[in-house]
């Protein structure tokens, strides 16, 4: 049974967030009061997440992947010492495609809006915007 461990994160919207689970092909269940996540087993952990990724989307052996609002109005991702190992880069793209949404409707909400959008050879997004 792998053990779970909790990384902060600047992700403060639950809609963005979802947003960005929803860019990356997961389909995330998202809660009012936290659930427990499942363990590769199908079994009940102690660990509980308002926004859940369960562990047949993230693949093989995996462990459900959740995000808990914590009282500051963050989200906590918490993600078991496994999934930390097989899939490094999950909670990067996680919040790189969060930040990619949330700056895309920001500035839609200023006036502007998206002329292209291009990822460089390193994985770097660069987002171009141009006024309405």
């Amino acid at each position: 049974m792998s053990k779970y461990a909790e990384i902060e994160t600047t992700i403060r919207s639950e809609k963005y967030l979802n947003e960005a689970l929803l860019l990356l092909g997961y389909k995330p269940e998202i809660h009012q009061e936290p659930q427990p996540l499942e363990g590769y087993l199908g079994d009940r952990r102690a660990e509980l997440a308002h926004v859940i990724i369960r562990r047949q989307q993230i693949g093989g052996s995996s462990n459900d992947v959740g995000f808990r609002r914590q009282p500051d109005g963050t989200y906590r991702a918490i993600v078991s010492e496994f999934d930390k190992r097989t899939h490094p880069e999950l909670l990067g793209l996680v919040s790189q495609r969060y930040a990619e949404v949330r700056t895309i409707a920001q500035a839609k909400n200023k006036g502007y809006k998206l002329a292209s959008r291009e990822q460089t050879a390193d994985g770097k997004i660069r987002l171009v915007f141009g006024v309405r």
